[in-house]
């Protein structure tokens, strides 16, 4: 009996001691367990059995319970934590998904075999596929050949080297534009330091990108402008020897060809010899007007004659694989413009086609007719008013032009040529003469069917006669010239010239001498023709001695070429004219006898 209340006691403080616990865990059935323990102690006090053997029996059940409620309790409380990390873990994958998407730029995590397993928004917008579409895919699968290319590069790299890498790619978006992504790939390392996939960033850096060719375009104009600027200044520092040169070849032919006839086998020869003299002479003024030192001088030109005249020249330097092809419908085509810039005109096409035919050759078509605009047709030519124009085409059976660049050849700089084969300016340069001319250039192109330029121009109803095309009977005299040019040759020339029309001249190349001799006679001069450059005093400076001395005496200055004096500051001076080296016979006879002929004021 002692033994058996020793048990019961013994279960009481046991039931005390583990009373906190299981109160802690607030386990029913822990308690409940004990509670029948005890229970099945205090009926055994009453139970006539052996003793020892129930009580070992109870032990035994009560271990056992013990064990069992420990496991229950254990096990409860891992449930417990994992459904507390199961919303702690969901909410981190709900902020990363909402931090993800709302990121501007495409991003996506793959695992170690390159499968997505998280994208963001902007990606699956990008594939036009929901993101169930796309996680266990790899980018083979979600994209095509050459954009999976690009986007994979280097994934080997991130997954086998724990390298982080990042670069540019180019690539056309579902309209065919191109644009440019700058992606980034970061390895992801799990606890076991183990790459287990990687996360991929791509942005769009097409507005940089654009932003930096732009900045390239735009040093590339100002290194342009730079070098423009430089032949301007080249152009207006050689001007003035290279037209003094040109001044004594030209004057020295024309009198050579004055001296003999027109069956003469030196004839043909010196007239080719003064036409490209005179083609230097307008080389020079297009460098000038394209630097902007030097005024057009239009004039009513005939389209036809211009066109013979390049064609002579292109003959020459063109391939022989190229033939050239002409037709005139037979109307006196008369316009008015520059000629020299009309000749730049045809020349810069003309050799733009020959350059695209250079490889196989073909056929430069030109062609010249008059042809008439009205409300039908006008709108083909950039809105041009109705009237009659002449219509001059320069057709060629090369390449063609690529019709993604059609509506940028007449840009300034843009040129598809390779670098020091071209400058880009020459098409901008031949749009610029023709809307100063008052008139439209239109391209036709298809590739590997040549390109065809059409140039209309409105047309002078005034027509040149033959007879003004010709040489005018050179005007002569017999009054007393003083002549004075720093250039030996050219005071020898003129001085020669003008005696063979009957004046005495004095030609001199001193201005100090000049003025000197002029104090001393200056009666018996009846005119003053002066150089503007020239060394010790200026022909400006010796315009405003003579004039001092006498201020009747008309004056004539000459000069290659002068930023200082231009012709309405040598009017201001006193200057009755002033004329532009190098100058033919009869220009130089016609300016004379005109201010010989023109009462003093």
């Amino acid at each position: 009996m002692e033994v058996r209340v020793f048990f019961f006691l013994q279960g009481l403080v046991s039931m005390k001691n583990n009373f906190r616990w299981l109160a802690d865990k607030s386990n029913l059935i822990s308690i409940c367990a004990v509670s029948t323990y005890l229970a099945m102690v205090f009926l055994s006090l009453f139970v006539k059995q052996d003793f020892l053997r129930f009580s070992a029996i109870l032990f035994q059940i009560s271990v056992s319970c013990t064990i069992i409620l420990f496991l229950l309790v254990k096990l409860f409380k891992v449930q417990k934590k994992n459904k507390s990390m199961g919303i702690l873990l969901g909410n981190k994958r709900n902020q990363m998904s909402t931090l993800m998407n709302m990121l501007p730029d495409m991003v996506w995590l793959t695992d170690d075999k390159g499968r997505y397993s998280r994208v963001n928004r902007v990606f699956a917008d990008e594939i036009d596929l929901p993101e169930s579409m796309i996680l266990g895919k790899t980018s083979d699968q979600v994209w095509s050949r050459d954009t999976a290319d690009k986007l994979s590069k280097y994934d080997d790299i991130v997954l086998s080297k724990n390298k982080t890498v990042q670069y540019e790619k180019s690539l056309k978006d579902a309209n065919g534009n191109q644009g440019w992504l700058e992606i980034k790939k970061t390895p992801i390392v799990d606890d076991n330091k183990n790459i287990a996939g990687f996360i991929g960033i791509a942005r769009d850096i097409s507005g940089r990108k654009n932003a930096e060719d732009e900045r390239k375009e735009l040093a590339a104009h100002l290194r342009q402008s730079q070098k423009l600027e430089a032949i301007g200044t080249l152009a207006g520092g050689i001007a003035h020897d290279f037209n003094n040169i040109l001044a004594a070849i030209m004057g020295y032919t024309e009198i050579t060809i004055s001296e003999i006839t027109p069956d003469n086998p030196l004839f043909k020869r010196m007239e080719r010899v003064l036409k490209a003299a005179h083609r230097g002479k307008d080389l020079v003024n297009q460098i000038l007007t394209f630097s902007r030192q030097h005024e057009q001088q239009k004039q009513l030109v005939r389209m036809d004659l211009i066109v013979e005249e390049a064609l002579a020249l292109l003959c020459p330097i063109i391939p022989k694989s190229i033939q050239i092809l002409s037709y005139n419908s037979g109307d006196v085509p008369t316009i008015y413009a520059d000629p020299s810039q009309i000749h730049q005109v045809l020349m810069n096409l003309c050799t733009n086609s020959a350059y695209a035919m250079r490889e196989k050759g073909g056929n430069l078509d030109l062609r010249i007719e008059t042809c008439d605009l009205d409300e039908s047709n006008r709108y083909i030519y950039e809105g041009l008013p109705s009237g009659k124009y002449v219509k001059l085409t320069v057709s060629d059976t090369g390449p063609g032009i690529d019709p993604r660049i059609a509506n940028r050849i007449f840009e300034p700089f843009f040129t598809t040529k390779k670098l020091g084969e071209g400058s880009g300016m020459g098409l901008s340069v031949v749009h610029g003469i023709i809307k100063s001319l008052n008139g439209a250039i239109i391209l036709t192109s298809e590739p590997d069917k040549g390109a065809t330029f059409q140039i209309v121009i409105p047309k002078e109803e005034e027509v040149l006669k033959e007879e003004q095309l010709r040489s005018k009977l050179v005007s002569s005299g017999n009054e007393r010239i003083l002549f004075v040019d720093d250039e030996e040759s050219i005071a020898e020339m003129a001085g020669e010239m003008l005696e063979k029309l009957g004046y005495e001249v004095i030609s001199l190349q001193n201005s100090m001498e000049a003025l000197d001799i002029f104090q001393k006679q200056h009666a018996k001069f009846n005119l003053v023709v002066t150089d503007l450059t020239m060394p010790f005093m200026s022909g400006e400076e010796l315009a405003k001695e003579i004039l001092s001395i006498r201020s009747d005496m008309p004056i004539i200055m000459c000069t290659g070429f002068s930023e200082v004096v231009s012709p309405e500051k040598a009017k201001k001076i006193g200057v009755k004219e002033y004329i532009m080296k190098p100058f033919l016979h009869e220009e130089l006879a016609a300016t004379i006898r005109k201010v010989l002929d023109t009462p003093s004021a």
